[in-house]
């Protein structure tokens, strides 16, 4: 091999390292656009009339009552951004029986591939996780290791507490 082929050599293999070395400083560096806990979600939230309410009395003073609405069939949506400016769409149904969860769906569009993967996984595991809990007191942490996902999800429940509070 002759210094001329060499120094070819030396050339192209140090602009690939530097060529990747700027495409991981890139993705090091670039802004994350995964949404912030308050986020940028748009929820909302209805109760549905195909099961009743029931209604408990709750003295908060002693000339006051106030009805607190335990249990009922709820339901609250939102759309999330995922990374790769694509963004998803959630809608939980729970059924509330004095504050426990006893039943739990959520139906997902997601709008790439990546997403469809996570969105598998939390709604496999979705059930195990939250049947049974009390709704006001839940706290959840990457259901299936889809944060993003898991995030909506609180926020649609987050929706629905506050409905039943209301």
């Amino acid at each position: 091999m002759n210094t001329r082929e060499k120094s070819c050599i030396v050339v192209s293999v140090s602009a690939v390292a530097i060529a990747a070395g700027l495409g991981g400083a890139y993705l090091f560096l670039a802004k994350d656009t995964a949404p912030s806990p308050s986020g940028t979600s748009v929820a909302s939230a209805s109760k549905s009339s195909t099961a009743p309410a029931s209604v408990k009395s709750t003295n908060t003073t002693a000339a006051t009552t106030v009805p607190v609405v335990t249990s009922g069939e709820y339901s609250a949506n939102t759309s999330y951004d995922v990374p790769k400016g694509f963004s998803n769409n959630l809608t939980t149904k729970v059924t509330v029986e004095d504050g426990i969860i006893t039943a739990v769906s959520a139906q997902n569009s997601a709008s790439d591939h990546e997403s469809e993967r996570y969105i598998q996984d939390f709604e496999s595991a979705l059930e195990r996780v939250v049947v049974g809990k009390e709704i006001a007191s839940l706290s959840l942490s990457r259901i299936g290791g889809a944060s993003l996902t898991t995030d909506a999800f609180a926020q649609t429940l987050d929706t629905i507490a506050r409905q039943i509070k209301a």
